[in-house]
């Protein structure tokens, strides 16, 4: 019996996420690839607000009894937002390209060079 309802929650859980992480994707503009940092950041924290949000919303009614612990109903949340997860990659490798770039500046000259 517990297979059963594991089985009947995932796919609940699945059809759920993939609705809501499509409604807050499309909500938000498309990822632009061009895009300040100033843009980036602003669409992906408002993009993370709407999505917790979300999930704040409708896990509750999730959770009571939950088998699968709500892990893929986030996951497929997630998911069916590939312009969040392109926001996320993109501000990522410019924190990791500026941080080299400070690491860089910070670096004591070597005597007699």
């Amino acid at each position: 019996m517990a297979t059963a309802l594991s089985i009947q929650v995932a796919v609940t859980q699945a059809v759920a996420g993939t609705l809501i992480g499509a409604l807050v994707e499309m909500v938000i503009p498309r990822f632009t690839e061009g895009a300040s940092a100033s843009s980036l950041t602003f669409e992906a924290l408002v993009q993370a607000g709407l999505t917790g949000a979300a999930i704040s919303t409708i896990a509750p009614r999730m959770s009571s009894s939950d088998p699968t612990h709500g892990i893929i109903f986030g996951g497929v949340v997630l998911s069916a937002q590939p312009d969040f997860a392109a926001r996320v990659a993109k501000l990522s490798a410019l924190v990791k390209t500026m941080g080299l770039q400070a690491v860089q500046r910070s670096k004591a000259p070597v005597a007699g060079v």
